[in-house]
């Protein structure tokens, strides 16, 4: 269960953080880090709703 939700992590972060590092500006990495906050909320609502079932 983890190592999947570990890999569809993984594939929900980087198309975001490629992004953001192939368009350099100054807010770069306040929007690398808005998308690992989703990312993570989202990994971790999964992980919680696997985890009560």
């Amino acid at each position: 269960m983890l190592d999947l939700i570990e890999r569809n992590f993984k594939q929900q972060i980087s198309e975001p953080v490629d992004s953001a590092l192939n368009k350099a500006n100054p807010r770069m990495w306040d929007q690398v880090l808005a998308s690992f906050k989703k990312t993570l909320e989202k990994a971790e609502t999964t992980y919680l709703a696997h985890a009560k079932s």
